[in-house]
């Protein structure tokens, strides 16, 4: 074999997972990251006596290509099933808590939360869940029908505009924090009918016990952003900024693993390909936030859920979610996020974080008062967009991507989620050997 020295450029998981399967068939990886920390969404850390998850919180047992990889990374006993069935969560509806296991149609037709017009209008979903049965989930661009309106078109036309209001739209504010057009009706039959009665788990030690696994074995250069990428006849040129000033770096292949939004801008003369597809990437934008409170005999009301979204309907309170993640003893650690596209990133972080414990109290008014710590984190670019389209982009893109030397990966590419993301650096890392 003939051994390449290849750079990957992104720290998150899609970049550390195609390092390592580059790493592992013999080539010389080297990993740049612009950020301080290895994970990217995909990290932890602790705080005020518990395990924070800032970006992803779980996966699923459909996300395969993870637990391959966790299993790989001898981490096994780290992964846990949640104790319930499928996600359960609560709608916040007419000042009341209503829950419901939102992997499971099943579970609508004895849902609270909705008119009971409403819950048969689910019936109606079911076939249309169906026809995407089956279809890889981290390719849907190759699955059935047009990619030619939104998820709210869609519910108002076929389903249901109450079971969009509360419950599509809700799943996926809490979720990816998208407004009503991020998603395409295409889009959300396959990842529905990919999740739908799916096991959701966990890491122990937090979802980043996977990417500080891969940081453990990989060559990784933090606080070291790339400035610029040169294709070179014989390869590529790399222009980084480290520890040591800026230096350029030539190497026979690059990965790019950075948010699809930026990638156009570090080459000097991105091919037609990439000049056509990547104007069309797009992320939402939202602070994560989370609480701790005292309150030594505090019931949040929403069991067997974990948490409760609000429905956008219910103007008054301007938090998208409320979700009690970890107990103990009387401290609660709690996290939120502002509605879908109400985001204002130059508002300070004390004010933001103010104003979302105000909005907790105004459906826990017990809790006013009780909070001692905060602490929130700023994501430019949280989950990729996939509207009405944009699956015929990424068909399109990887049709002819036009790829070597420089080769691309990361959730834009697959689906909003880590075991997306993730699956991309897995299957980038195989194109690029086969192109070898």
């Amino acid at each position: 074999m003939n051994k390449k020295r290849i750079l990957v450029i992104g720290a998150g998981i899609a970049g550390l997972t195609a390092a390592y399967r580059l790493q592992q068939s013999g080539h010389s990886v080297v990993v740049y990251e612009g950020r301080d920390y290895v994970g990217g969404r995909m990290a932890s850390a602790e705080w005020e006596g518990f395990t924070i998850n800032p970006g992803a919180q779980f996966f699923t047992g459909v996300d395969r290509y993870l637990l391959q990889m966790a299993h790989d990374m001898g981490l096994d006993e780290q992964i846990k099933k949640r104790s319930s069935e499928g996600f359960m969560l609560a709608i916040y509806r007419g000042g009341r808590i209503h829950p419901v296991n939102f992997l499971s149609i099943g579970s609508y037709l004895r849902w609270t939360g909705v008119s009971v017009k409403a819950r048969l209008a689910m019936l109606r979903l079911l076939p249309h869940i169906l026809r995407y049965r089956g279809v890889d989930i981290y390719h849907m661009e190759n699955g059935p029908g047009a990619d030619d309106m939104s998820y709210e078109e869609f519910f108002n036309r076929f389903i249901s505009s109450e079971m969009f209001d509360y419950w599509a739209y809700p799943t996926f504010e809490t979720n990816c924090s998208y407004q009503a057009n991020d998603l395409s009706r295409k889009a959300f039959l396959t990842l529905m009918g990919g999740y739908l009665n799916a096991n959701t788990y966990y890491f122990a030690d937090g979802i980043g016990a996977l990417t500080a696994a891969f940081g453990r074995m990989l060559d990784i250069r933090l606080n070291s952003p790339v400035q610029q990428i040169t294709i070179e006849e014989n390869g590529v040129s790399v222009t980084v900024d480290g520890a040591q000033g800026s230096e350029t770096i030539a190497v026979e292949r690059v990965v790019m693993a950075v948010p699809g939004s930026r990638a156009l801008d570090l080459f000097d003369n991105p091919r037609p390909a990439w000049q056509a597809f990547f104007p069309n990437v797009a992320y939402s934008s939202i602070a994560t936030q989370f609480h701790v409170f005292e309150h030594p005999s505090f019931d949040p009301g929403v069991a067997p859920a974990d948490g409760v979204m609000i429905p956008r309907l219910n103007r008054d309170i301007g938090v998208a979610f409320i979700y009690f993640q970890q107990r103990r003893q009387d401290r609660w650690l709690v996290l939120t996020e502002a509605r879908a596209g109400r985001y204002d990133p130059s508002e300070p972080d004390q004010v933001q974080l103010d104003r979302a414990w105000d909005e907790v109290c105004k459906v826990y008014p017990s809790l006013r008062g009780r909070r001692v710590a905060a602490r929130q984190f700023r994501w430019r670019e949280k989950v990729p967009a996939f509207r009405a389209g944009y699956l015929d982009a990424v068909r399109a893109f990887f049709a002819e991507p036009q790829e070597n030397p420089c080769y691309f990966c990361g959730d834009y590419l697959a689906g909003p989620g880590t075991g997306a993301a993730l699956f991309t650096g897995w299957e980038c890392a195989d194109r690029l050997l086969t192109g070898l």
